[in-house]
């Protein structure tokens, strides 16, 4: 068994780290104690969404999100 070569970024067939973007998700429920919410993209894609960075947050919100965790808010946040 071989070694395994280095790791590489290849931009025309994604990278886990440049490949991943962040996105404009909006804050469907909130769990506070777990400092977790529901969210959900334009699309209606719902996931859950880390809220330690931006605490506090309230449904209604616009979230930027990037691999599950919530990065800042965004105007048009609701309250």
């Amino acid at each position: 068994m071989s070694a395994p070569g280095p790791i590489v970024c290849d931009h025309e067939q994604g990278c886990i780290t440049c490949g991943d973007t962040a996105v404009p998700m909006r804050v469907v429920r909130v769990d506070e104690d777990r400092t977790l919410a529901v969210c959900e993209d334009d699309a209606g894609l719902r996931a859950s969404v880390e809220l330690g960075l931006v605490d506090p947050v309230r449904e209604g919100d616009l979230l930027l999100v990037h691999a599950g965790a919530a990065l800042q808010h965004l105007e048009g946040a609701a309250g």
